[in-house]
């Protein structure tokens, strides 16, 4: 597997301050800049919501005993793998903002280190690759996992404050290998959909409830890049919780509307200590998430502004996770000064 060595480049979630975002050649990125999008004022969609009783979340304990404050020898392969494989059932054994042992404000920064030293600097087999990096503040675990032309990728970074963490940030992706150099991003690959299961949209929703805000954002199409990929993107934001999930989707275009679909997306999730932070707006000018950031914030919607779904409408719908309907949102909510 040769391209394996090519990945730093090719095979990149853009996750904010984890590591700086590289493109595949050939990808345009528009938005990486501000943007201005009017608010229409003949348009009316959406209801005001009423209390919906949230499903009854799992119960997780508490990891106890893992990660350690205690140097650990590095991890095999075959080690690293189990360890990584049973951290995403269901996310270590304990709720968000906490990650895979992790909690923000509580977790020493010697644990998370010791965490990420685990795996070494750089382990690589035949199915299986993985990379961690460090700068001031900051660690970071690169996994990448091949199944046949499938490359499924997974970052998790770590922040400091004092002696302890602060943030976390993890997203997942996944890619397939073509002839040569040619990568495709793959948004409804089975196989990512069963690796992360626990942070889908239906497992998000029935384990945390109804999230304080929830937005979207339609990237309508900009005539300097015509045939960009541009994004649907979904957030769910628990305020009281400290952290909040992205979904990142392909836009789609059913005039007259734009159509996401969160089922067919890539993850990002972001967590913090909690009231570290007032609103998501002061979140995001110091953390991004794989697609929202301080410069595109402002096109985001409230789901019951943007669609005709009512916020509980859309709780009870995308829980379920037999659904695989995806949102509308009128186009002419999205046009660009």
């Amino acid at each position: 597997m040769k391209y394996k060595s090519d990945l730093g480049i090719l095979f990149i979630f853009c996750i904010s301050i984890i590591s700086a975002c590289t493109t595949p050649p050939g990808i345009e990125t528009p938005y990486s800049t501000p943007v201005s999008i009017p608010t229409p004022s003949d348009v009316s969609v959406g209801n005001q919501p009423t209390t919906v009783p949230a499903k009854t979340p799992i119960q997780l304990t508490s990891v106890s005993s893992f990660p350690s404050a205690t140097p650990q020898p590095t991890l095999t392969i075959p080690e690293a793998e189990d360890v990584i494989l049973n951290m995403l059932k269901n996310n270590g054994g304990c709720k968000l903002p906490c990650v895979w042992g992790f909690s923000p404000g509580k977790t020493s920064w010697d644990e998370a280190e010791n965490f990420i030293k685990g795996f070494g600097s750089k382990n690589t087999s035949e199915d299986f690759q993985l990379e961690s990096s460090k700068s001031s503040g900051r660690r970071a675990l690169h996994v990448h996992m091949f199944k046949g032309n499938l490359i499924t990728g997974l970052t998790i970074g770590i922040h400091k404050e004092g002696s302890n963490i602060s943030n976390l940030q993890m997203g997942f992706s996944s890619m397939e290998k073509g002839t040569g150099n040619e990568y495709r991003y793959l948004y409804d690959s089975p196989h990512y959909k069963d690796l992360f299961e626990y942070y889908l949209l239906p497992s998000i929703l029935s384990n945390y409830g109804i999230p304080s805000q929830t937005i979207i954002a339609a990237f309508p199409t900009m005539p300097e890049h015509p045939n960009s990929r541009y994004p649907f993107d979904l957030v769910l934001f628990y305020e009281d919780q400290g952290f909040f999930v992205e979904y990142d989707a392909t836009r789609k275009t059913m005039e007259p509307f734009y159509v996401g679909c969160p089922t067919d997306a890539w993850i990002s999730i972001v967590t913090w200590k909690q009231g570290r932070y007032t609103g998501l707006g002061e979140l995001v000018e110091n953390y991004g998430g794989g697609t929202i950031n301080k410069y595109n914030f402002t096109l985001f919607r409230s789901i019951d502004q943007a669609t005709e779904m009512s916020i509980d409408e859309f709780y009870t719908r995308f829980s379920d996770p037999l659904n695989t309907s995806c949102i509308e949102t009128p186009m002419e909510l999205w046009q660009l000064d």
